[in-house]
């Protein structure tokens, strides 16, 4: 099964771009910075299309100018 892994999967368009490849079939795995529970409602929309989900968060800011 194929997998798609989106940063910024809990809201706008990285929540619809989750969606959608869930809508197709992808096992998904989706990042949020602050909103955990919004991330785990777009997961659960996923998971309804019969697919896995993954949800993590991930906070890049302090890596930016390593």
């Amino acid at each position: 099964m194929p997998i798609a892994i989106v940063t910024g999967g809990n809201s706008g368009i990285g929540r619809a771009t989750v969606a959608l490849f869930a809508e197709r079939g992808f096992d998904v795995g989706l990042t949020f910075h602050e909103d955990e529970d919004q991330a785990r409602e777009a997961a659960a929309e996923c998971a309804g299309h019969g697919v896995r989900t993954a949800v993590r968060q991930m906070d890049l800011e302090a890596d930016v100018g390593q």
